[in-house]
């Protein structure tokens, strides 16, 4: 028995069986073949589909190995006529250089938020039990906020717990190979495989909430969720460092596979799980930066 497929109408395919191979030929010729229904579909967000060509593996070493080969028989450059004539011995300048040969260098710095830090030191994730500690840094130009203020050490100290509630109890991810850092306006970052946390936007959470006492973080569910959302992004990196497709199903095979372990977690603290969902929704299902 031979069969055929001739056609795709309506979600079905259509078959034609016959005991010849020519009677097969003729069913085909005498059947209407139908296009596919048109499927209506939401559009997309624009992202970076990945098309490796092939051999790109090969092409790659090739243009490595010419870079080398081109590095090692670059031929040194000869010094600039008259560069004898501005050398400074012994920070003394040859009186014989004219004052028209000296130029006046201005060199122009840009440092990005994030780059800015100067490390602290490390600080506990369970009190002082001699446990695994998380490494600290804090922007440059206000590192006296955290030696003048003693209830921001303790702000720090309560993040590093709340850090190592969702990175290890719901990620199984070692809480000591992910540093915290302050500053405001900077975005979290995945900096040579190192995942570096800024904690400025639980800072401004603490401050909506008025309280004249001293308030502690960890009764509060906002950063739960934005650890569990930055572990989300931060770790997908991992296997992708491109805000593209790739990285966005990686993050949501994170979001699937570890949401009930972020469900149990927040049922230990004393939080409802949907009413967590309802208020901050927007830090579990969506990019945190």
């Amino acid at each position: 028995v031979y069969g055929k497929n001739l056609s795709f109408q309506n979600n079905s395919w259509l078959v034609a069986v016959a005991p010849d191979l020519s009677e097969v030929r003729e069913i085909k010729d005498s059947v209407h073949f139908v296009q596919p229904r048109a499927v209506a579909r939401k559009e997309a967000q624009p992202c970076t589909f990945y098309r490796g060509a092939r051999g790109w593996e090969s092409t790659e070493a090739a243009a490595r190995a010419r870079i080398v080969q081109r590095q090692r028989n670059a031929a040194v450059e000869n010094e600039p006529e008259g560069i004898d004539d501005i050398l400074v011995m012994d920070n003394i300048v040859n009186p014989k250089l004219s004052q028209s040969k000296i130029q006046k260098v201005v060199r122009k710095t840009r440092i990005s938020p994030g780059f800015d830090l100067v490390r602290i030191g490390n600080f506990p994730r369970r009190g002082c039990d001699g446990a695994k500690e998380v490494a600290y840094f804090h922007h440059k130009t206000s590192v006296y906020q955290v030696y003048e203020d003693p209830s921001f050490q303790c702000f720090i100290k309560q993040c590093c717990v709340v850090l190592d509630d969702v990175s290890s109890s719901v990620f199984g991810y070692d809480t000591a190979l992910i540093a915290l850092f302050y500053q405001p306006n900077a975005v979290s970052r995945f900096v040579r495989q190192k995942l570096l946390f800024n904690i400025y936007p639980i800072e401004q959470f603490k401050k909506k909430l008025n309280d004249e006492n001293p308030v502690d973080i960890r009764r509060y569910a906002y950063p739960y969720c934005y650890f569990f959302g930055l572990c989300v992004h931060k770790l997908a990196h991992f296997f992708d460092v491109v805000h593209g497709t790739r990285h966005e199903f990686f993050m949501n095979e994170y979001r699937v596979h570890y949401a009930l372990h972020f469900i149990q977690l927040l049922i230990r603290r004393g939080f409802d799980p949907e009413s967590v969902e309802r208020e901050y929704g927007h830090l579990i299902h969506s990019e945190v930066f």
